[in-house]
């Protein structure tokens, strides 16, 4: 008499998409980089006056260190990481993705610091007369976790975490809603 066999096959805890990649980078040392960032915030109001709005603090960290080199790290790996989404699990590309693991972690852990000290630098002007540019404070600290969440989740065997969706559109409307604020 012939019969059949049903089980039900748990899928692995590890095998699920994270809600986000990039959170254990986001924790680690998040206080001590938030205190420099503090720290900047407070030089930069002690420095700012009417006639140089613009102080070393924030022309050195927002301008020149922080979106330049993530800039340069996040887009081609980007651009590269879409072109070889679809072959994830493949030998090469596991190949690939461990060649390129380096220039990753370095990109999440500098925009994590960026994000740390852009929060220390955006409290100081959330609570001072310069509150007006929290909204595009708050609105870079999304992009740079949209911009390293998304390269990191294009190179991740599991692919884009759950939170990617949501932060996709941020990534591709956040140069075009930040000249507005």
């Amino acid at each position: 008499m012939p019969y059949t066999i049903t089980t039900k096959v748990a899928i692995p805890m590890s095998h699920e998409k994270p809600k986000l990649h990039v959170a254990p980078f986001l924790r680690a040392k998040f206080l001590v980089y938030f205190c420099i960032g503090f720290l900047l915030g407070l030089a930069h109001k002690l420095l700012w006056t009417h006639d140089h709005p613009v102080t070393l603090a924030q022309n050195l960290w927002s301008d020149q260190v922080a979106m330049t080199t993530i800039f340069c790290l996040a887009i081609p790996l980007m651009i590269f990481g879409m072109m070889l989404f679809p072959f994830r699990g493949r030998g090469f590309h596991r190949k690939i993705t461990s060649m390129i693991q380096p220039e990753l972690a370095a990109l999440t852990t500098f925009a994590s610091i960026a994000v740390s000290i852009t929060s220390g630098f955006g409290f100081v002007a959330m609570f001072t007369d310069a509150a007006s540019h929290a909204p595009l404070l708050i609105l870079y600290l999304l992009y740079l976790v949209a911009m390293m969440e998304i390269t990191t989740g294009l190179w991740h065997e599991r692919g884009l975490s759950k939170a990617s969706p949501y932060l996709l559109p941020l990534l591709v409307v956040a140069p075009v809603i930040a000249p507005m604020l």
